[in-house]
Formats: C-alpha cells, sequence, structure tokens
C-alpha cells in the first residue's frame, strides 16, 4: 500500500455513516423502552411488610432484643471482673440513674447503688476473689456514690423542711437512717459468714475422718473470717465517713451563722 491508498483509506474511514434505515431502526429501539418515572411508585403498606426485606430487619431486631434483653438481664448478678458487670455499671445503671429523676427517688436510689457495692465485695469475699484491685475499684465507687447520696439528701432535707434548722434535722435523720443499715449489712455479713465456716468445717471433718485437729480449724477459718470482715468494714467505713465529714461541715457551717447572728444582734443593741 502506497501513501496514496493510505490517504484514501482514512478518508474513506471518516466518511462513513449511518443510513437513514438505519437510524430509523435506532430510534424506534430507544423510543421502545421503558422509560422510568421520577415519581415513587405506589406501595401497599401490607406488600411492604411482607416484603423479604422486612421480614429480615424485623427477625434481626427480636433476636437482639431477645439477646440484648437477656444480656441486660444476667449483669444484674454480675460481679467486679466478670463479663458483664460493665454492662451493669456503664449501661444499665446509667439509665436508672435518668429514670430515677426526682430528689427522693435519688435518695433511694444512690443508697440501693452503694448497697449493691457493697453487697458485690461480700460475693468476692465469699468466693475468695476480693483482691485489692477490685477492693480499690469499689472503694471509689461508693466513695462517689456517697458523696452523690449527701447532696441529695441535702437538697430533700431543704425542699420539705420550713426552716434551716429544719432542714439540719431532716438531714440528720436520712443520713443516720443510712448508717443504721450500714451497720444492719455488718451483723448480715457476720452471722452469713459464720454459718458458711461452719458448714465448710463439718464437710471437711467428715471428709478427713477427723483426722486434722479441729482446733487448728477453728483458728484457720476465724483467720480467714476476720481478714475479709476487715475488707468489708472498709468499704463501709468509707460511706460512713462520707457522712460523718459532712455532718462536721454543717456543724461548723450552722456555728458561724449562729455567731453572725448573735453578732448582729448586740450590734442592733448598741
Amino acid at each position: 500500500m502506497n501513501k496514496k491508498d493510505f490517504k484514501k483509506g482514512i478518508e474513506d474511514i471518516k466518511n462513513i455513516r449511518m443510513t437513514n434505515a438505519e437510524k430509523t431502526h435506532m430510534l424506534k429501539s430507544i423510543l421502545s423502552l421503558p422509560i422510568k418515572s421520577p415519581y415513587m411508585e405506589h406501595v401497599s403498606v401490607f406488600t411492604f411488610i411482607n416484603s423479604n426485606y422486612v421480614r429480615i430487619a424485623w427477625t434481626v431486631c427480636f433476636i437482639f432484643a431477645l439477646t440484648f434483653g437477656g444480656t441486660v438481664y444476667t449483669s444484674g448478678a454480675s460481679l467486679p471482673g466478670d463479663l458483664l458487670y460493665p454492662i451493669k455499671t456503664k449501661v444499665v445503671e446509667p439509665v436508672l440513674d435518668i429514670v430515677n429523676n426526682t430528689p427522693i427517688e435519688k435518695v433511694a436510689w444512690e443508697e440501693e447503688k452503694i448497697t449493691r457495692r457493697i453487697e458485690e465485695a461480700e460475693a468476692l469475699a465469699e468466693d475468695g476473689r476480693l483482691d485489692e484491685k477490685k477492693l480499690k475499684k469499689l472503694e471509689r465507687e461508693i466513695e462517689k456514690n456517697s458523696h452523690v447520696f449527701v447532696k441529695v439528701v441535702n437538697i430533700v432535707a431543704s425542699s420539705t423542711a420550713t426552716s434551716t434548722s429544719s432542714a439540719v434535722e431532716k438531714a440528720r435523720d436520712l443520713k443516720q437512717e443510712f448508717r443504721r443499715k450500714i451497720n444492719e449489712r455488718e451483723e448480715i455479713f457476720n452471722k452469713e459468714e459464720v454459718k458458711r465456716e461452719k458448714k465448710t468445717m463439718t464437710a471437711d471433718v467428715f471428709e478427713k475422718s477427723g483426722k486434722k485437729d479441729e482446733k487448728s480449724e477453728n483458728n484457720l477459718s476465724e483467720s480467714r473470717r476476720s481478714k475479709q470482715q476487715e475488707k468489708i468494714n472498709k468499704l463501709k467505713n468509707i460511706a460512713i465517713k462520707v457522712l460523718d465529714d459532712e455532718d462536721v461541715f454543717d456543724d461548723k457551717d450552722r456555728n458561724n451563722n449562729g455567731r453572725k447572728e448573735r453578732n448582729s444582734n448586740n450590734l442592733e443593741d448598741k
């Protein structure tokens, strides 16, 4: 192929065009295709509900509700160190913080949270799992909740009392009632621990046919119980100390107000 033929071939390619018959056929093919409406097609509610996608979505939601609900319920009995314990303290209890929104409800709820932490410590002590790390964490939680409890108690006392002195007395009564409940838990723990130790000792005596010295068993049992009780008492004392410190602050504040009032009266008399 020479140069002239090559140029002619290029020109022929450039001049290729569709015939009128081909153009007509292509136009008919395009116009015969369905045009999708920009408006949403009306779908009945029943058709939508019965669609596979909705069924799958409902199934997933149902399974999630069952799983999450069961997890939340199970987390209520969890202890520090358990897998579900963060759900109990980071999910369930914050929701209950919002639900218990009145001051009176908050007093009862903060009191319950402190009691929960003590009960958790007792359960861990019973299983021999109350180590220093868990104990420190429970101490921080009890101290924090005790401060919140005192604040809410003061709010309740101020809102229900007719004078400052009666508000102070009301707050003292609520805190004293809380102290009583804390001390009652100590007595309950002592009684339950003694029962458990006696039961364990009896089982050991039967299993070992009395070969071990019973006196040494008693001493070991008493030592173990004493150590666990010291840890529990430490937690209770933290809660009580917060209340005692608040009472001391209230006494100082009340004495200062009394002195100011007396000084004011003396100035008026002069």
